[in-house]
């Protein structure tokens, strides 16, 4: 299957055109996140965290300390929110009503399975650093078993999942002559146009104690 299937929670109504239950559309938009926002109910209130997050096939991974709450109240049963999202850029049109921003996003709804077996956190510890770096793990010191007990990581399925985005490719219908722009739009000049945005990954710094440290 290709696809996710819909739920009342994922169902999309709202501008429904704008949404994916894609698989490739929703993994690359969660592989291509450099972060995620998780919500859940932690002690009776309202609770959101952002952290850095992987994805192994149909499964999404979170980690941080034992004690942190988030990670405490999913291994306790609170069904978490997960939310991914790009900024791509602003477009600006004639019409105040019609500025939007560019934007790819995927939220899921699960309940999180906490990891108790040493290996199978340490193989997604190795998965998550590979991620970052590929070849990596080898050569660095695995987390000792001690370390391992004060890390907790949380297994997400992907079940209740869908995405929502505009691309670039829906800016030229808020442009000036857009099936999207208002007759009345004609008697204004402003500038129009996109400015996009992307995010760019800086020049590695390399630490400078160790000799030999130029590769990366």
């Amino acid at each position: 299957m290709c696809k996710y299937m819909q739920s009342k929670q994922t169902h999309l109504r709202l501008n429904a055109e704008l949404g994916s239950y894609d698989k490739e559309v929703v993994h690359a938009i969660i592989d291509d996140a450099p972060m995620c926002h998780i919500s859940a109910n932690v002690e009776g209130a309202p609770y959101i965290q952002a952290t850095v997050h992987w994805r192994d096939g149909e499964n999404v991974y979170v980690h941080g300390a034992v004690k942190n709450k988030m990670i405490h109240a999913i291994k306790k049963g609170a069904t978490a929110c997960l939310a991914f999202s790009h900024f791509d850029g602003y477009v600006l049109p004639r019409s105040g009503f019609n500025h939007a921003v560019l934007y790819r996003s995927v939220v899921a709804f699960a309940q999180g399975r906490f990891l108790q077996d040493p290996e199978e956190k340490q193989k997604q510890l190795e998965i998550y650093i590979e991620n970052i770096q590929p070849g990596r793990w080898q050569h660095i010191r695995p987390p000792s078993a001690d370390e391992l007990k004060q890390t907790g990581i949380i297994e997400f399925p992907l079940k209740e999942v869908s995405a929502k985005s505009i691309p670039m490719e829906m800016a030229a219908m808020l442009m000036p002559g857009g099936e999207l722009e208002a007759p009345e739009d004609a008697h204004y000049n402003p500038w129009t146009g996109v400015i996009p945005h992307t995010p760019v990954t800086g020049a590695a710094i390399a630490a400078t104690d160790l000799p030999g440290n130029d590769r990366y």
